[in-house]
């Protein structure tokens, strides 16, 4: 009888500590996002060099790998705009700063160009080769004559001249991308904002809710609610309710809790709108917004082109798809009360939103603007 106790208690040990160690180790991610503003650029962060296309992307490996004085190509995944786990391989770099251009440096040393050469190599200090002018669309060696980091099928990354976007060049641009930690959203005037990250799960920060929908009895409802410190799941859009201003949503480890019945989708890049199933035409395609008249309290769900077809959905933004057979006359809705649900609106309504205009950040803009604006759901330049 004690030695079955005893086996008993071992197992229910192991278990408990198996959960534990479940618990302790849960799988980390490393999440990589395009720098798209010089902003983004911060002394002390990490970062990899990346060369994008469609086909397959490269990071930048280790200097003399594969090829002498060459950064190898460690192969990547483009999510988006982000890269999840990128291999090992891929060398990572802090952002450091001299005088007045950057510097790229990781365990081997500071990355660096060689004089009148197109190969690379560390230096264990910062040297006349070691600075470099970084853009959102280049990376240059500040004491080359038109160096610029460059990628090259046939021997990986190197310091090739030529100015950026000559048409003769076969060597392609590189460009950064940033360890985050986190994924800032704007809210704008709307207090309203969408979210949606494919890959990725996101805690909700403090004074800030998170929506899905539902349809109850022909009305747009709230399905579920993400308090502050819960996590949205990776791949489930939602609706973000808080007051003007930007917020922080720390990247989780954690899986969160996700809605089956959620009716808003998402894309993680700028991509057509598409249905949960079946025919395109069979569906009401709608976009968040105020009215044409940006009225106080008029945010809601309208029509991102006439008579609902697909529209051009923004970057990490959700929409609302509805099935024609469920809101045969249902052409927008209002956020009346967020706890409650979404009120259905009139037709009229609805044809004050279709000439209103919003900017790349999705903030309603007045046609004085001037830019790339968004007018039902395409993007035009406004002079």
């Amino acid at each position: 009888m004690i030695p079955n106790l005893m086996k008993k208690g071992a197992v229910l040990a192991f278990l408990l500590l198996f959960m534990h160690v479940g618990v302790l180790y849960a799988e980390e991610k490393s999440i990589y996002k395009k720098v798209t503003s010089t902003n983004e650029l911060v002394k002390g962060s990490q970062y990899i060099i990346v060369r994008e296309n469609d086909t397959q992307a490269y990071a930048m490996g280790k200097i003399g790998v594969s090829k002498t004085g060459a950064g190898a190509k460690v192969a990547v995944t483009l999510q988006g705009d982000m890269i999840i786990n990128p291999s090992t391989d891929a060398v990572v770099y802090t952002l450091g700063v001299s005088g007045d251009f950057w510097t790229l440096k990781c365990s081997s040393g500071y990355l660096s160009a060689k004089n009148a050469e197109t190969n690379m190599e560390y230096k264990s200090s910062v040297g006349t080769y070691s600075k470099w002018d970084i853009t959102t669309t280049y990376i240059k060696c500040s004491n080359q004559s038109a160096r610029y980091l460059r990628y090259s099928e046939n021997y990986g990354f190197k310091c090739y001249a030529g100015n950026v976007g000559s048409p003769e060049l076969t060597e392609e641009e590189c460009c950064l991308y940033r360890l985050v930690e986190s994924v800032v959203v704007p809210v704008g005037s709307l207090n309203y904002a969408t979210l949606y990250y494919g890959n990725v799960a996101l805690v909700v920060p403090e004074n800030v809710k998170a929506y899905t929908y539902k349809l109850t009895e022909g009305r747009l409802a709230v399905s579920k609610t993400y308090l502050p410190g819960q996590t949205v799941p990776a791949g489930t859009p939602v609706v973000v309710a808080a007051a003007q201003g930007h917020y922080s949503f720390a990247v989780s480890t954690a899986e969160g809790e996700g809605d089956a019945a959620n009716l808003l989708r998402g894309s993680d890049a700028y991509a057509t709108t598409t249905p949960p199933s079946g025919d395109a035409s069979d569906y009401y395609f709608y976009m968040l917004s105020l009215n044409a008249n940006s009225d106080v309290g008029s945010a809601g769900f309208y029509f991102g082109e006439d008579g609902g077809a697909p529209f051009t959905n923004g970057a990490h933004k959700a929409y609302l798809v509805l099935p024609k057979s469920e809101v045969t006359s249902a052409k927008s809705f209002l956020m009346t009360d967020m706890t409650t649900g979404i009120s259905r609106l009139s037709a009229s309504q609805q044809n004050q939103s279709s000439s209103q205009r919003h900017n790349l950040a999705g903030q309603r803009v007045s046609h004085s603007y001037r830019g790339i604006a968004v007018v039902q759901g395409k993007k035009i330049v406004v002079r």
